[in-house]
């Protein structure tokens, strides 16, 4: 398979969209060998700080000297990122290799009457395979939505089953209330393999964690909450269980994502040199990211209610009474107007974009939207690029000023590669 061959079969994949359920995924890794049942993996679930506890987490188990993969999603600058090996993203001579074993199945399973797998259980399936053929000592697994029908939710013992903070978002699909949610991201906790709960806002949906702990005879474990020591634009210094910890990553809400890590390593009896060293080693990229200095200019991928207030509270944190010249872009299917309710106070003004998604809301509609909460002709300005965003954000601002690029994901990577070019 050629890198175009197997683009072309990306593309072909898409245009099946999000249907949940472990039925494809089963037939088709039936017809893989499953060989997903012979990499030890560590499995994680949430609403928001899924993909930072896989960094903090991969980043310790390789500073213990194991051989790490990672699959997250979606990606931020390349989607060869979604799946690695010691946090290096597979080649595109590699995809194409596991890809073309992926679609030979993908075309026995059309051809034996099976529903054609997604573009999530294809790349899911990859993974698996890139995995396996690597020899991964581990493999840690971060769910696409939900968990009970998550792909990702083919694995039968994990090691370990993570649950971070539960709030609103993919409701269409999840349910309406948290513990409707909850009790989906539940889906992940197996039969006698120990569970792991971040620090819930709601006890309602800790109890439910507990209860289908209780139902799978699984040791149910909260992770202790970090002490803070010092923070600054260099990096934070916080305990965890009397072990002090350094991470470079700035948001406020990190420290709950790192401890949770070390909490897994430390049921995994992983060494504590070898936590603190991985803790200290962990980046992330467009998660409250600082890009450049003059002027200020941060990166985050919140994108939903929860994901804006942490947003909110970093930069409260860091530069109290500061007003914040915005770059944001959103999925219309986003709970988005209680999302930059959050963030109306401390705006200065929006630049506002159009992700690269189907299900993007419109730049002008967007900007609209936000025109009417504030009457003054420059608080809301549509931009026809991101490029055109970034260069008009910078232009605004002073040295006084801070620039923040938040709402999805799918446009934080173009931020990125423009503002560090």
């Amino acid at each position: 398979m050629t890198k175009e061959e197997m683009l072309s079969f990306m593309e072909e994949t898409k245009r099946l969209g999000s249907r949940l359920g472990l039925s494809r995924i089963s037939e088709l890794m039936d017809r893989l060998s499953n060989v997903q049942d012979s990499v030890p993996a560590i499995h994680i679930a949430g609403t928001n700080g899924k993909g930072s506890v896989c960094a903090y987490l991969s980043s310790i188990l390789m500073a213990s000297g194991k051989k790490v993969g990672l699959f997250t999603s979606p990606a931020i600058s390349s989607e060869n990122e979604r799946i690695r090996i010691n946090n290096i993203p597979i080649t595109d001579n590699e995809a194409a290799e596991v890809f073309s074993s992926v679609k030979v199945c993908c075309d026995e399973m059309v051809k034996d009457g099976f529903p054609h797998p997604t573009e999530f259980e294809t790349v899911t399936a990859a993974a698996f395979l890139f995995f396996y053929l690597k020899g991964a000592d581990y493999m840690i697994l971060e769910t696409g939505m939900g968990g009970r029908l998550d792909s990702t939710n083919i694995i039968k013992s994990p090691l370990i089953s993570i649950i971070t903070s539960i709030s609103f978002d993919h409701m269409a699909f999840l349910g309406n209330t948290l513990p409707e949610i909850a009790g989906e991201k539940a889906g992940i906790i197996k039969k006698n393999c120990p569970v792991l709960v971040q620090k819930q806002s709601d006890e309602e949906v800790t109890n439910v964690f507990r209860k289908k702990a209780v139902q799978e005879n699984s040791d149910f474990h909260e992770v202790h909450e970090p002490v803070l020591i010092s923070r600054d634009l260099s990096g934070q210094s916080f305990s965890v269980d009397g072990l002090s910890l350094k991470t470079s990553l700035l948001g406020t809400y990190q420290l709950s994502n790192a401890a949770t890590a070390v909490s897994a390593a430390r049921l995994l009896s992983i060494p504590d040199d070898a936590i603190k060293r991985g803790v200290s080693d962990t980046r992330w990229e467009a998660r409250f990211e600082l890009l450049r200095k003059g002027p200020l200019f941060f990166c985050d991928g919140g994108h939903n209610p929860e994901g804006a207030k942490m947003l909110y509270d970093s930069l409260q944190t860091y530069f109290p009474g500061k007003k914040i010249i915005f770059i944001t872009g959103v999925l219309k299917d986003k709970d988005y107007e209680k999302m930059y309710e959050i963030m109306l106070p401390i705006a200065k003004c929006f630049f506002t974009v159009t992700p690269e998604n189907e299900r993007a809301l419109s730049a002008e509609a967007l900007a609209a939207f936000l025109s009417q909460k504030k009457a003054a002709a420059d608080f809301a300005i549509p931009c026809s690029s991101v490029e055109e965003a970034v260069e008009l954000a910078i232009k605004r601002a002073d040295h006084k000023t801070i620039v923040c690029s938040f709402g999805s994901l799918y446009f934080q990577g173009e931020v990125r590669r423009i503002v560090l070019s």
